[in-house]
């Protein structure tokens, strides 16, 4: 019996994580609650409410989205704007699947975007011209 008690005692104890309810996980699914006085800046973007008319003030409607601060550490945020991005803008105006739109959907998340974000995605839109631009240029001179 004594011995049986030593070899219990002895083990580590139970790595602590897949089987305790409550945990958070290292990369979070859903945006933290926040309380007001810590909500996250927001942005807001001004979409014409018929397309097909010009923009006046009663023609214009104007919607808010989280700012995209940084992408990094920022997943679900940027996720979660996108998709409503995707419903409540693009396919609205009737640009969500047109290839031709591309630019027109790319200014709409550059509007939401602030400071490091911002900085990041005019980059990789200059790296991607300049990539095209040279791709463009090889295939037309063969």
């Amino acid at each position: 019996m004594s011995s049986q008690k030593t070899k219990s005692s002895g083990r580590a104890p139970a790595p602590k994580g897949d089987r305790e309810p409550g945990l958070t996980p290292p990369i979070p699914f859903v945006p933290p609650k926040v309380d007001d006085e810590d909500k996250p800046p927001t942005v807001e973007i001004t979409i014409l409410k018929d397309p097909s008319k010009k923009a006046t003030k009663d023609n214009t409607e104007k919607k808010e989205f989280p700012a995209i601060e940084t992408f990094t550490g920022s997943g679900a945020t940027t996720v979660l704007v996108l998709k409503r991005m995707q419903t409540e803008v693009f396919e609205h105006l009737g640009i969500a699947n047109d290839f031709a739109k591309v630019e027109e959907r790319l200014d709409y998340l550059l509007q939401v975007t602030t400071g490091r974000a911002r900085d990041q995605l005019v980059s990789i839109f200059k790296q991607g011209r300049q990539q095209f631009a040279d791709a463009f240029a090889v295939h037309a001179s063969t």
